[in-house]
């Protein structure tokens, strides 16, 4: 049985990733979609793999930053 999740609007913040290796990031972003992520803004520690989130996520993937205002609908 598969769970369905409602979704979630934004996952941001330092994920952590930035000494780990493509296939360890391809997990963590399969990860955030089966929980129904919507938005992601990845930030510090975590620019290494900025493009594959923006790959992932589409118009979902937000750059991150000290000072980046996100408005939620």
């Amino acid at each position: 049985m598969r769970l369905q999740y409602a979704p979630v609007a934004l996952v941001d913040g330092g994920f952590h990733l930035a000494d780990k290796s493509p296939a360890q990031i391809e997990r963590v972003i399969a990860d955030l979609l089966s929980l129904n992520v919507q938005q992601v803004c990845p930030t510090h520690c975590t620019e290494c793999s900025d493009w594959m989130f923006a790959e992932a996520f589409g118009e979902g993937f937000i750059p991150g930053g000290a000072g980046k205002v996100i408005t939620l609908p």
